[in-house]
């Protein structure tokens, strides 16, 4: 959801997303990361779009015996989403509806701070977002 907030402030759209996980290196000789990518038919900045491509890679990829310590997302080869151009199947109506919840999003964030709107999941113990959002460039400092 983060990406997506950014790529949404910077007024960017993707075609590809890549999923890099990192595993706890208790299992011994096992590959300590699993990673891959999933492209998307055209590039978008839609939230269901993209949370369903990485939702999909993530359940095509991991492995579930093993704990994941790391998740990144990555948005690939982005561009300005003002010269996208609409396919057949999607609606336009809801892709505007979609933008304008995230600027909404946005400006609140701006004038009340990054942890003024959370999901729900961010509320549970051990959680990170709100912490995340009180450090400088995603660090302890």
């Amino acid at each position: 959801d983060e990406l997506i907030l950014e790529l949404s402030a910077k007024e960017l759209a993707t075609d590809s997303v890549t999923l890099h996980i990192g595993y706890d290196r208790s299992g011994g000789d096992l590959p300590g990361t699993a990673h891959g990518t999933a492209n998307l038919k055209t590039p978008s900045s839609s939230p269901e779009k993209i949370r369903r491509a990485v939702l999909d890679l993530y359940d095509r990829i991991v492995d579930p015996s093993r704990f994941v310590r790391r998740v990144t997302v990555t948005a690939n080869r982005v561009v300005p989403d003002n010269y996208l151009q609409f396919d057949l199947f999607s609606d336009p109506e809801k892709l505007e509806k979609e933008k304008n919840l995230q600027r909404i999003i946005l400006e609140i964030r701006k004038k009340y701070g990054k942890n003024a709107i959370l999901k729900g999941t961010s509320l549970q113990d051990g959680a990170t977002a709100r912490e995340r959002h009180q450090q400088i460039g995603g660090h302890r400092a």
